[in-house]
């Protein structure tokens, strides 16, 4: 897969309100690497799963609030 670099290659995401799934639509065209932390800045770790190109999903086993930092 070729990355078109005129395009956005990083993403941010924040989660506001605290859920066990996150769903994130980045439209950057690849899966990219995910960086979660908390509210309060902590690493969080979750298990990532890529729907497509565009959209991936965090899954935790409990609910946090927070956001990702894809690249």
């Amino acid at each position: 897969t070729q990355i078109d670099f005129s395009e956005s290659t990083t993403y941010s995401h924040t989660q506001f309100s605290a859920a066990v799934e996150w769903t994130i639509n980045h439209n950057l065209n690849f899966n990219p690497n995910v960086s979660l932390v908390n509210t309060s800045g902590q690493s969080l770790i979750g298990r990532v799963v890529y729907d497509n190109l565009n959209t991936l999903r965090v899954l935790f086993n409990k609910a946090y609030s927070g956001s990702g930092y894809l690249s």
